[in-house]
């Protein structure tokens, strides 16, 4: 089992993985088991909203300074250092996954969080349902039409609702497993061949608009 500074990536506690779509760069972070067992809700919702602001400037300053986002740790953070010495083991910055690496991290995942505030489709939420992780998304844009009722949807910037979709999860195993099954039949809806059929469909029907509009002097 393949392990990073002490943690075992492909748990067998819990583990979540988040995409957090900020600046245009996703940065995956995995949190392992414990979190909702041993804190107090509200300290707890105080010091990861503390972990997810203070990443969030690290990225935006990175960012500003043309440098590479992939090897942020909870160290490199603006945030006390008693909630990064809480924490340190509970998030893994990942920075980026290769493709070929991403189904295995999907299957080892308790479930998927992907609440960026705007999508043009939403492929990695597609990706994870296709490998049966169950996910928690935005209910914006394209991701309420890719998910359907195999999900659980959001506000994007809401850390309440955030904290009961993974408190559903974490202690509904029944829902977990529904979602996982649910997903796998739901991205058995998108294919790049319907995508290609579609656009195909869509063209000829254009075109044949065009005929009958112009006469067919074109």
């Amino acid at each position: 089992m393949k392990k990073e500074s002490g943690i075992t990536i492909v748990a067998l506690v819990v583990t979540i993985v988040v995409m957090l779509i900020l600046v245009g760069v996703s940065v995956t972070v995995s949190i392992n088991g414990g979190l909702f067992n041993t804190t107090k809700e509200s300290t707890y919702k105080t010091e990861v909203s503390q972990v997810k602001e203070a990443l969030e400037e690290e990225i935006v300053q990175r960012k500003a300074r043309r440098e590479s986002v992939d090897n942020i740790t909870i160290a490199d953070l603006d945030i006390p250092n008693k909630i990064k010495d809480k924490y340190k083991d509970k998030f893994i910055l990942t920075g980026y996954i290769n493709d070929e690496d991403l189904p295995a991290i999907y299957k080892g995942a308790e479930w998927f969080v992907y609440t960026s505030q705007y999508e043009g489709f939403g492929v990695p939420p597609l990706e994870a349902m296709s490998c049966g992780c169950p996910v928690i998304v935005s209910n914006n844009t394209s991701l309420p039409e890719v998910v359907g009722d195999a999900g659980i949807l959001v506000d994007w910037d809401s850390d309440e609702q955030h904290i009961k979709a993974y408190e559903a999860y974490y202690f509904n195993e029944d829902l977990r497993q529904a979602n996982s099954l649910k997903s796998v039949e739901q991205s058995k809806k998108f294919s790049w061949d319907k995508c290609t059929d579609e656009i195909i469909k869509n063209l000829l029907e254009f075109r044949k608009f065009d005929l009958n509009n112009d006469g067919g002097q074109s």
